[in-house]
């Protein structure tokens, strides 16, 4: 087998233009040890800055790249893994999961959620970040005012109308304390947002797009992280906050139950409520997910607040968490030994996985099985 192409969803979570780049040269760099030819597609409006002729980009929905691939092996690679369903949905089966022939997805249990789905193969590759720009930043966390950070669309299924309401609770009348709420780029839910919460001025509100420079900076000014979602939670920009030392405050659900530890987190229980699919933000096929619980958020984050110093030790484990695992470069080593077995076996290898799943992190070599 001598091309795959991969196609790549649109990634919501980027704050600022290329943060997909390092994963596009790290594919680039795999394909030259493997010594196969790996296209990287995606419909990311940025630039591709100076990856090479093996980085297509494509500005069109990403199932019709198959309409114009000559690759034996097409990946569809969801970053939030509504996006597979809601083309099943809308497009039929031939524009969403069944127009691939393997399918990513960014955790364990999204894996089993999307194995209800399809047939197709569903193989653990998740989200990472680049290590390389984001390492562990030193803060003073007895400074104010004490900053609580979230970003993300402003859309109920990340959490962004709950975190302004969780904050005004959490910290009624209190002058040492703040939030900011930041997208790289305005939408009219945005304005909506900050028209909502103006009348506290320690909200702050920001949809100015930032380079990467000033994306670090951001994080440096931030004592924690705040990203209450309910579905398909963990972004780009969520693994750059953890690696500059952001403890994170999530719910105990999908990617963040499966690949966060205890001792990076404040993690929030989840409510008896699910969401009306009427609400800001969801197609109705989305509908049901259970919404993390309000009063927990409220007291994870006076207990973030309090108790400074754990707030600080969970930002360190953080850091060293996902500076060990979770980076394109460690994403793209686990996955190695799964791109030489799939050039090598093909559709045979293809068939072996839907009859035998693959573990995170446990790549089984087919050719020995």
């Amino acid at each position: 087998m001598s091309s795959i192409k991969l196609a790549l969803s649109y990634l919501s979570g980027v704050q600022y233009q290329e943060a997909w780049v390092p994963l596009a040269r790290g594919f680039v760099d795999a394909a030259k040890k493997l010594g196969i030819d790996i296209i990287f597609y995606t419909h990311d409006q940025s630039p591709p800055g100076d990856i090479n002729e093996r980085i297509e980009i494509y500005r069109g929905a990403v199932w019709d790249v198959r309409r114009h691939s000559d690759a034996q092996v097409f990946i569809g690679w969801p970053e939030h893994f509504s996006d597979m369903i809601r083309w099943d949905h809308i497009f039929g089966s031939e524009a969403g999961l069944d127009s691939v022939d393997l399918v990513f997805a960014d955790s364990p249990t999204v894996k089993i959620w999307l194995e209800t789905m399809t047939t197709k193969p569903v193989i653990v590759f998740p989200v990472g970040y680049d290590g390389g720009a984001f390492s562990y930043l030193e803060r003073d966390y007895e400074s104010e005012p004490f900053t609580f950070l979230f970003t993300g669309a402003p859309t109920d299924r990340l959490g962004a109308w709950e975190v302004p309401q969780a904050f005004e609770l959490a910290f009624p009348g209190k002058d040492d304390v703040r939030l900011i709420i930041f997208c790289g780029g305005e939408r009219g839910s945005f304005q909506a947002l900050r028209e909502q919460y103006s009348h506290d001025k320690r909200i702050v509100v920001e949809t100015q797009r930032r380079s990467k420079e000033e994306m670090i900076e951001l994080y440096r000014g931030a004592h924690c992280f705040v990203r209450p979602a309910l579905s398909d939670c963990v972004s780009i920009g969520t693994l750059e906050a953890l690696a500059t030392g952001l403890p994170i405050i999530a719910p105990r659900h999908l990617w963040f139950r499966d690949l966060l530890p205890e001792t990076a987190a404040y993690f929030v229980r989840l409510s008896n409520t699910t969401i009306n699919p009427a609400h800001r933000g969801f197609h109705p096929y989305e509908g049901g997910w259970r919404v993390p619980d309000l009063g927990h958020l409220v007291e994870m984050m006076r207990t973030a607040y309090e108790n400074r110093e754990l707030t600080r030790k969970k930002g360190i484990a953080a850091s060293h968490y996902v500076s060990q695992n979770l980076t394109w470069d460690a994403n793209l080593k686990r996955m190695i030994p799964f791109f030489r077995d799939l050039i090598e076996g093909g559709s045979d290898y293809i068939g072996y996985l839907r009859e035998n799943p693959l573990r995170f992190c446990s790549v089984p070599r087919w050719k020995n099985v």
